[in-house]
């Protein structure tokens, strides 16, 4: 089920998704966690856009 989460959350930054929508998706309680955990397997780019979203809520 672990892996499944994983998947999901990879998945949905490198589609452009904001760190903050995600980490709400998967119960982070601080989106520092969901940086921790996903962000190494992002490119730089990725992890920009994802940063830059802000918490801009559900699309």
């Amino acid at each position: 089920m672990h892996d499944i989460r994983h998947k999901f959350a990879i998945e949905r930054l490198q589609e452009g998704w904001s760190i903050y929508r995600v980490s709400r998706y998967i119960g982070h309680v601080s989106v520092r966690t969901t940086e921790r955990y996903y962000f190494r397997y992002l490119t730089q780019e990725e992890q920009n856009a994802a940063s830059s979203d802000g918490d801009n809520g559900f699309r």
